[in-house]
């Protein structure tokens, strides 16, 4: 975990198999869509959806510029980074 002057970044470190190149970009392509109806219609497709539904609630209560991001290399495992607000007790 580390902070910013205005953000909290969580990183949640996986040493697996990790994700090709493709199917990285698949999930993280999923996870710009901004418009809760477009997660929505996700539903349809099979897996990822519940890390979309996560990350578009963030983006809706937080706003865009935050919200969840993956980094994954293949055979050394996966991160995955989740910007939040920095909320202090002066706020």
């Amino acid at each position: 975990m580390e902070c910013t002057d205005s953000r909290l970044i969580i990183i949640i470190s996986d040493d697996g198999l990790g994700m090709e190149k493709e199917q990285l970009d698949g999930l993280n392509n999923k996870l710009l869509i901004n418009s809760l109806d477009e997660a929505d219609t996700a539903r349809d497709q099979k897996g990822g959806i519940a890390i979309v539904n996560v990350n578009s609630r963030i983006k809706l209560l937080c706003g865009e510029e935050y919200g969840i991001y993956i980094y994954s290399t293949p055979n050394v495992g996966t991160d995955v980074e989740i910007t939040l607000p920095l909320i202090t007790e002066q706020e």
